[in-house]
């Protein structure tokens, strides 16, 4: 139970649902809205790889993070999970992101469709 709520803490959750909008407002802009499944993947694969980069630096700043105030309650400064376990954490949230947007959203999404004949 207490898992998820360490994996958001670990992602700085507050800070990736910003990346998140962002990401939502580009997708607002484009010329041709794709689908609901395209918008799903876009949020959901754009929150991964954020968490993973959040991940990924909490865990090589935590000797540095231990020296600040604002920086001490974070979950591995305190222990709360093994580097390995924050990193496999990172890892696998950086290969779903990816793999989602790469998918079902694409590289190029702001390129032209393929015209249909």
């Amino acid at each position: 139970r207490e898992l998820p709520s360490l994996y958001l803490q670990l992602s700085k959750s507050r800070l990736t649902t910003l990346v998140v909008l962002t990401a939502l407002a580009g997708y607002g802009f484009a010329p041709d809205h794709a689908s609901l499944t395209c918008l799903a993947a876009l949020t959901v694969g754009t929150f991964m790889c954020s968490a993973s980069a959040n991940a990924c630096n909490q865990v090589m700043e935590a000797p540095f993070d231990s020296q600040m105030d604002r920086c001490k309650q974070r979950v591995m400064v305190r222990h709360l999970l093994s580097p390995l376990h924050g990193i496999t954490f990172s890892v696998t949230a950086g290969v779903t992101g990816v793999t989602l947007l790469y998918t079902l959203v694409s590289l190029l999404r702001g390129t032209e469709p393929e015209p249909s004949f």
